[in-house]
């Protein structure tokens, strides 16, 4: 499922920009985290589109690649404070884990 980016996405995407240049596995995919509906987008910067939405418990906060660019960290926050990381395959994309 395709959807175009709304405004609101691509202020977000130029500062994730060198996150999705780090990621080996997915040269050409963006992650973007969506705090607001708990979850991440994966964007694919060349069509200017969302191709997936990854749900994530609680509101991811920040993103970060794995060295050999095969997985993305959302940092998430939930009520009471309380914090996780999801573990998302960057290659499917889809959460394979998560870390309380």
């Amino acid at each position: 499922m395709r959807r175009s980016i709304s405004a609101s996405y691509l202020a977000v995407f130029a500062g994730i920009a060198l996150l999705a240049r780090g990621v080996s596995a997915a040269p050409y995919l963006a992650y973007v985290s969506n705090p607001q509906a708990q979850n991440v987008a994966v964007i694919d910067p060349i069509a200017l589109s969302i191709v997936a939405t990854i749900p994530v418990p609680g509101a991811p906060s920040a993103l970060a690649a794995a060295a050999d660019g095969g997985s993305i960290y959302a940092i998430t926050a939930s009520s009471g404070n309380a914090s996780a990381v999801t573990i998302i395959d960057a290659v499917a994309p889809v959460p394979v884990g998560s870390v309380a």
